[in-house]
């Protein structure tokens, strides 16, 4: 896959970037018709306690538009990693693939519109999760832009596409504790698959596995790379240990709250008896 120019770029993805926002507000709108205290709704962690008005619709559109988007992230890769399982680990960094062409645009699109509901929060509340998701935005969408307009970087764009498919499980959790579901058999499922997919999807399949690529490509991309590409290079490796902070801390944190269910503290248990 070629590149393109900036225009070019603006032209391609801002379709889908409307198209999700276009998404997120149907999600308002009809969430308000038919979800039974959608205008009231609390965000319900004890870790977290916004009690602005507007944060949990806002979260909750946003949830529902993250499933969407990881089950179209699943649609455009799955087919393609069942077609060439090992492509990554033979693929270099200057390698790209028109099967992913769609895929990377859909994402950039979709990451530019999660931004614009994420920042506000995040500059009038503060909080590190929202700061986070700010930088680790900005961050994806200054990497794609390059991705896409000069060619290159599916070795490390697929492994982060694929991740996505975890947001449809995170995001049913919120949804069904919203819904009355939180003690629930499917709840259980759900919390099961989603630690489950966080570990090999994120874990293995980004942390880890791109840690192995990025060690054994070091001459291609640090010591000899070509046509002066190396800060280009390193700007992107940096992105990639962005987002396996993130992703470890998010893993700890989702590994802890599954420790929690299995193995109530005692004092927890026998309250819950009383």
């Amino acid at each position: 896959m070629s590149g393109m120019s900036m225009v070019e770029l603006v032209q391609a993805v801002a379709p889908f970037t409307a198209a999700w926002h276009v998404l997120y507000w149907t999600v308002h709108i009809v969430s308000g018709g038919i979800v039974a205290g959608y205008k009231n709704m609390e965000y319900g962690f004890k870790d977290k306690k916004p009690n602005q008005k507007g944060y949990t619709q806002n979260y909750w559109c946003s949830t529902i538009v993250s499933i969407v988007h990881s089950l179209t992230m699943a649609a455009l890769c799955v087919p393609f990693v069942m077609k060439e399982p090992n492509w990554i680990w033979e693929a270099n960094i200057e390698d790209t693939r028109d099967e992913l062409a769609l895929a990377n645009k859909v994402f950039l699109a979709y990451i530019c519109n999660d931004l614009l509901f994420v920042l506000p929060w995040a500059i009038k509340l503060g909080k590190l999760d929202d700061v986070a998701f700010v930088a680790h935005h900005l961050s994806i969408i200054a990497v794609w832009v390059s991705f896409i307009t000069q060619g290159w970087g599916d070795m490390f764009s697929l492994p982060t596409l694929i991740t996505e498919l975890t947001g449809m499980f995170i995001g049913a959790r919120f949804v069904m504790i919203k819904v009355g579901l939180g003690s629930s058999t499917l709840f259980m499922v759900n919390g099961v698959v989603m630690l489950t997919s966080w570990w090999y999807l994120r874990i293995w399949g980004y942390v880890v596995r791109l840690a192995i690529i990025l060690y054994k490509e070091t001459d291609s991309i640090y010591l000899n790379p070509v046509n002066d590409t190396f800060v280009r290079n390193v700007l992107v490796s940096l992105c990639w240990v962005l987002g396996s902070g993130l992703q470890l801390m998010w893993g700890y944190t989702i590994t802890m709250g599954a420790y929690g269910v299995v193995f109530p503290k005692k004092g927890k248990t026998e309250k819950s008896k009383e």
